[in-house]
């Protein structure tokens, strides 16, 4: 979950990237704001996650203070309705 804190009024736009699928997340934000992106896919061989993040505001900077990032190995996903 990235933890961003930000000089002043601004859009933070965060994207988690894994193989062919992505999370992502845009908070309007005026000081510290907190995002949960979750993706949940099936990967043949271990892979690179990217995390991606920016903001539209062009004084300060959008600073990530803490994240964490999960992987597990699990069996067949099975979709329920």
């Amino acid at each position: 979950m990235p933890v961003a804190r930000v000089a002043e009024f601004t859009v933070a736009y965060c994207q988690l990237i894994i193989a062919n699928q992505n999370a992502q997340a845009v908070e309007i934000v005026s000081g510290v704001t907190s995002q949960a992106l979750t993706v949940a896919g099936q990967l043949q061989e271990p892979g690179v996650a990217s995390l991606r993040c920016t903001n539209s505001s062009v004084v300060g900077d959008l600073v990530i203070e803490t994240f964490n990032l999960n992987a597990i190995k699990v069996g067949t996903l099975t979709h329920q309705p």
